[in-house]
């Protein structure tokens, strides 16, 4: 008998991910200057708002309902926990075999068990089917406190069927092969969800992931969701702004092309335009603008991410060492 194991992913994340707020995408590749280059706009402006909010993240102190909320959802009680201070709390099972972790400055809600081990024989039973993640997600979603206004699954950006729901979904199918004989198994699906800040994804930061495996039972969940402060609120660009900024090397392109193909570009088309938040671990949600563009030559690349400032950085009164 030979088992061998191989993993299909039924539904994952979309190829294509939101880059990183370019005022602090180190490391990544600039868009060169080009003062010469055609750079053209056929995008929809309607999602950009005239004006944007950088905000402070802060620390989210947890409500007595909402760790008690976590807790039942976790089946541990006030005997489990094991770790209490002003940053937060720990929870463990007797067995160890389960722990919530709560953490007040990163805003951050952990909740791990220990890993089920399958096989050919001992296959996944009940896992919920997909119509019903949605609701399970939205009961999580609610006791964690967090409004079903606030979140979203920016992955549509106007264009993608996955848009209409609020979360996005996804089940691995593990395959057995017992001879040649396949045996297939879903041991889990995961619902994830972003956040939305003023009616804009925020790519990279505040969001949610819970995994619900035999019988309905969670597997595990993530939820980081952290106080907000107005900083300043400020205008965002025209689109012949965002051009100019793709001109004079302001902006930051997500799918890499090199140096000698930006050099022999004849013209950049931007076809999508779509405000974004990201936070960069910096203490800051900070707005941007992810630009989809086509170009001439294509070089084998039908379309690309280009991130771009949304708003006149000269105007934003922080420090520069801040955000």
């Amino acid at each position: 008998m030979r088992n061998i194991v191989l993993f299909i992913l039924l539904q994952t994340l979309p190829i294509a991910s939101f880059a990183q707020n370019p005022r602090w995408k180190d490391g990544e590749a600039p868009v060169p200057a080009r003062a010469d280059l055609d750079v053209r706009w056929e995008a929809l402006t309607k999602a950009i708002p005239s004006k944007v909010w950088v905000y402070r993240l802060l620390p989210n102190e947890f409500s007595p309902e909402i760790i008690s909320n976590m807790m039942n959802l976790c089946s541990l009680t006030a005997k489990d926990k094991t770790a209490q201070s002003t940053n937060g709390m720990t929870f463990q099972s007797p067995d160890r075999s389960r722990k919530l972790s709560i953490s007040f400055p990163s805003g951050r809600i952990d909740y791990e068990t220990a890993e089920p081990h399958y096989g050919p024989t001992h296959l996944a039973e009940g896992v919920p089917p997909m119509s019903e993640m949605p609701k399970l997600a939205t009961d999580v979603v609610r006791k964690a406190g967090i409004s079903f206004s606030e979140i979203t699954n920016p992955f549509d950006r106007g264009r993608r069927t996955e848009g209409t729901s609020k979360f996005h979904l996804s089940e691995p199918l593990r395959i057995y092969f017992v001879g040649d004989t396949p045996i297939t198994n879903i041991e889990y699906r995961t619902v994830k969800f972003w956040r939305c800040v003023d009616r804009i994804p925020v790519n990279a930061g505040d969001g949610g992931e819970v995994t619900f495996g035999e019988h309905g039972k969670i597997r595990k969940f993530t939820i980081v969701w952290r106080n907000l402060e107005r900083y300043q609120w400020l205008a965002t660009v025209n689109p012949k702004t965002a051009m100019n900024f793709l001109r004079e090397g302001k902006a930051v392109q997500g799918l890499v092309l090199d140096s000698s193909e930006w050099a022999t570009l004849k013209r950049v088309t931007i076809k999508e335009a779509s405000p974004l938040y990201y936070d960069g671990h910096s203490g800051w949600l900070y707005p941007f603008l992810a630009l989809v563009a086509t170009t001439e030559p294509t070089y084998g690349h039908t379309q690309f991410e280009i991130d771009c400032p949304i708003i006149d950085e000269t105007k934003l009164a922080v420090p520069t060492n801040s955000p």
